[in-house]
Protein backbone atom coordinates (compact mmCIF):
# COMPACT_ATOMS: atom_id res chain seq x y z
CA UNK A 1 0.00 0.00 0.00
CA UNK A 2 2.77 2.52 1.33
CA UNK A 3 5.27 1.37 -1.12
CA UNK A 4 4.39 4.02 -4.11
CA UNK A 5 4.70 7.00 -1.73
CA UNK A 6 8.05 5.66 -0.47
CA UNK A 7 9.34 4.53 -3.99
CA UNK A 8 8.74 8.41 -4.88
CA UNK A 9 10.89 9.74 -1.73
CA UNK A 10 13.98 7.09 -2.76
CA UNK A 11 14.03 8.20 -5.99
CA UNK A 12 13.61 11.95 -4.71
CA UNK A 13 16.87 11.03 -2.53
CA UNK A 14 18.67 9.19 -5.29
CA UNK A 15 18.50 11.63 -7.59
CA UNK A 16 19.38 14.54 -4.93
CA UNK A 17 22.40 12.15 -4.14
CA UNK A 18 23.07 11.88 -7.95
CA UNK A 19 23.17 15.78 -7.85
CA UNK A 20 25.56 15.61 -4.95
CA UNK A 21 27.92 13.31 -6.49
CA UNK A 22 27.99 14.89 -9.90
CA UNK A 23 27.75 18.83 -8.96
CA UNK A 24 29.59 18.84 -5.51
CA UNK A 25 32.53 19.78 -6.72
CA UNK A 26 31.89 22.66 -9.33
CA UNK A 27 29.25 24.44 -6.42
CA UNK A 28 32.91 24.17 -4.53
CA UNK A 29 34.93 25.68 -6.17
CA UNK A 30 32.06 28.07 -7.43
CA UNK A 31 31.83 29.18 -3.45
CA UNK A 32 35.51 28.86 -2.94
CA UNK A 33 36.08 31.43 -5.78
CA UNK A 34 33.70 33.80 -4.22
CA UNK A 35 34.24 33.49 0.20
CA UNK A 36 37.63 32.31 0.04
CA UNK A 37 37.22 30.18 2.65
CA UNK A 38 36.98 26.43 2.48
CA UNK A 39 35.04 26.07 5.83
CA UNK A 40 32.52 28.84 4.20
CA UNK A 41 32.52 27.43 1.26
CA UNK A 42 31.18 23.71 2.41
CA UNK A 43 28.69 25.14 4.34
CA UNK A 44 27.28 27.28 1.91
CA UNK A 45 27.22 24.04 -0.82
CA UNK A 46 25.78 22.11 2.34
CA UNK A 47 23.08 24.47 2.59
CA UNK A 48 22.64 24.47 -1.09
CA UNK A 49 21.43 21.30 -1.15
CA UNK A 50 19.63 21.49 1.75
CA UNK A 51 17.41 23.92 0.14
CA UNK A 52 17.23 21.85 -3.24
CA UNK A 53 16.34 19.05 -0.71
CA UNK A 54 13.41 21.25 0.25
CA UNK A 55 11.92 22.18 -3.16
CA UNK A 56 12.95 19.12 -5.39
CA UNK A 57 9.54 18.60 -6.20
CA UNK A 58 9.41 22.37 -7.99
CA UNK A 59 12.40 21.99 -10.10
CA UNK A 60 10.80 21.35 -13.73
CA UNK A 61 13.88 20.86 -15.60
CA UNK A 62 13.25 24.14 -17.48
CA UNK A 63 17.05 24.71 -16.57
CA UNK A 64 20.21 22.21 -15.66
CA UNK A 65 20.16 20.89 -13.03
CA UNK A 66 23.55 22.83 -12.43
CA UNK A 67 22.07 26.00 -13.60
CA UNK A 68 19.32 25.31 -10.38
CA UNK A 69 21.63 24.49 -8.08
CA UNK A 70 23.83 27.20 -9.00
CA UNK A 71 21.17 29.36 -8.72
CA UNK A 72 20.42 28.41 -5.02
CA UNK A 73 24.24 28.96 -4.16
CA UNK A 74 23.92 32.16 -5.45
CA UNK A 75 21.42 33.57 -3.32
CA UNK A 76 23.23 31.59 -0.50
CA UNK A 77 26.56 33.34 -1.24
CA UNK A 78 24.63 36.81 -1.19
CA UNK A 79 22.89 36.10 2.09
CA UNK A 80 26.21 35.25 3.57
CA UNK A 81 28.14 38.60 2.36
CA UNK A 82 24.84 40.45 3.21
CA UNK A 83 24.96 38.83 6.66
CA UNK A 84 28.98 39.55 6.68
CA UNK A 85 28.76 43.09 5.81
CA UNK A 86 26.30 43.71 8.74
CA UNK A 87 28.63 42.63 11.45
CA UNK A 88 31.90 45.34 9.49
CA UNK A 89 31.69 48.29 8.71
CA UNK A 90 33.69 49.15 4.96
CA UNK A 91 35.66 51.90 5.95
CA UNK A 92 37.52 54.02 3.12
CA UNK A 93 40.94 53.94 5.00
CA UNK A 94 40.63 49.78 4.85
CA UNK A 95 40.84 49.37 1.34
CA UNK A 96 44.60 51.40 1.27
CA UNK A 97 46.31 54.31 -0.33
CA UNK A 98 45.00 55.83 -3.49
CA UNK A 99 48.21 55.86 -6.01
CA UNK A 100 46.71 55.51 -9.28
CA UNK A 101 47.17 58.94 -10.41
CA UNK A 102 50.09 57.73 -11.94
CA UNK A 103 47.81 55.67 -14.41
CA UNK A 104 46.24 58.93 -16.04
CA UNK A 105 47.17 61.67 -17.80
CA UNK A 106 45.84 65.26 -16.87
CA UNK A 107 42.89 65.22 -18.99
CA UNK A 108 41.41 61.68 -17.18
CA UNK A 109 42.48 59.33 -19.85
CA UNK A 110 44.71 56.22 -19.44
CA UNK A 111 48.33 57.73 -19.57
CA UNK A 112 49.54 54.54 -21.53
CA UNK A 113 47.97 52.50 -24.06
CA UNK A 114 46.56 48.61 -24.06
CA UNK A 115 49.62 46.16 -24.84
CA UNK A 116 48.95 44.48 -28.11
CA UNK A 117 48.38 41.19 -28.18
CA UNK A 118 50.03 38.59 -30.95
CA UNK A 119 47.76 35.77 -32.31
CA UNK A 120 50.71 33.93 -33.16
CA UNK A 121 50.48 29.16 -32.66
CA UNK A 122 51.26 30.06 -29.04
CA UNK A 123 48.72 32.20 -28.44
CA UNK A 124 46.33 29.62 -26.72
CA UNK A 125 49.23 28.25 -24.31
CA UNK A 126 49.82 32.18 -23.63
CA UNK A 127 46.19 32.46 -23.00
CA UNK A 128 46.07 30.18 -20.24
CA UNK A 129 49.37 31.60 -18.51
CA UNK A 130 47.69 34.94 -19.13
CA UNK A 131 44.54 33.49 -16.33
CA UNK A 132 47.17 32.05 -14.07
CA UNK A 133 48.62 35.70 -13.95
CA UNK A 134 45.59 37.25 -13.52
CA UNK A 135 43.54 34.75 -10.63
CA UNK A 136 46.87 35.15 -8.77
CA UNK A 137 46.41 38.87 -9.01
CA UNK A 138 42.90 38.72 -8.22
CA UNK A 139 44.33 36.81 -5.46
CA UNK A 140 46.14 39.25 -3.98
CA UNK A 141 43.66 41.82 -3.87
CA UNK A 142 42.83 42.86 -0.27
CA UNK A 143 39.56 41.01 0.70
CA UNK A 144 36.76 43.37 0.26
CA UNK A 145 37.72 44.39 -3.24
CA UNK A 146 38.31 41.21 -4.55
CA UNK A 147 34.72 40.35 -3.15
CA UNK A 148 33.29 43.65 -4.59
CA UNK A 149 35.49 42.74 -7.87
CA UNK A 150 33.75 38.85 -8.07
CA UNK A 151 30.17 39.90 -7.79
CA UNK A 152 30.77 42.89 -10.34
CA UNK A 153 32.63 41.24 -12.77
CA UNK A 154 32.49 37.67 -12.56
CA UNK A 155 28.23 37.59 -11.16
CA UNK A 156 27.50 40.16 -12.75
CA UNK A 157 25.80 41.95 -9.71
CA UNK A 158 24.76 45.57 -10.51
CA UNK A 159 25.93 48.29 -8.24
CA UNK A 160 22.54 48.76 -6.46
CA UNK A 161 22.84 45.01 -5.63
CA UNK A 162 26.29 45.70 -4.78
CA UNK A 163 25.07 48.05 -2.56
CA UNK A 164 22.32 45.88 -0.78
CA UNK A 165 24.39 42.71 -0.54
CA UNK A 166 27.38 44.35 0.84
CA UNK A 167 25.89 47.65 2.72
CA UNK A 168 27.72 50.12 1.01
CA UNK A 169 26.96 53.50 -0.47
CA UNK A 170 27.17 53.40 -4.64
CA UNK A 171 30.23 56.08 -3.99
CA UNK A 172 31.83 53.48 -1.88
CA UNK A 173 31.25 50.57 -4.82
CA UNK A 174 32.63 52.65 -7.38
CA UNK A 175 35.79 53.40 -5.44
CA UNK A 176 36.24 49.96 -4.63
CA UNK A 177 35.69 48.64 -8.36
CA UNK A 178 37.98 51.44 -9.26
CA UNK A 179 40.43 50.33 -6.42
CA UNK A 180 40.52 46.47 -7.40
CA UNK A 181 40.65 47.18 -11.25
CA UNK A 182 43.74 49.34 -10.79
CA UNK A 183 45.77 47.32 -8.35
CA UNK A 184 45.02 44.23 -10.75
CA UNK A 185 46.13 46.31 -14.26
CA UNK A 186 49.34 46.93 -11.93
CA UNK A 187 49.56 43.30 -10.54
CA UNK A 188 49.19 42.18 -14.35
CA UNK A 189 51.73 44.13 -15.67
CA UNK A 190 54.06 43.42 -13.14
CA UNK A 191 53.59 39.98 -13.10
CA UNK A 192 53.19 39.13 -17.12
CA UNK A 193 53.96 42.36 -19.08
CA UNK A 194 57.31 43.27 -17.82
CA UNK A 195 58.09 39.78 -17.17
CA UNK A 196 57.96 38.91 -21.01
CA UNK A 197 60.56 41.83 -21.84
CA UNK A 198 62.77 39.79 -19.50
CA UNK A 199 65.64 38.46 -21.51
Amino acid sequence: MSTAPQKAASDSQLNLELLVEQEGDYLYHFALARVRNQETAEELVQDTFLGAARSLDSFRGQSSPRTWLTSILKHKILDYLRKKARNREVQFEDLGGDETNAFFDETGHWATGAVEWSRDPAFKFEQKEVMNVLMSCIDSLPEKLRTVFYLREVDGLSTKELQDTLGISSSNAWVMLYRARMRLRECMEQKWFNSKDLP
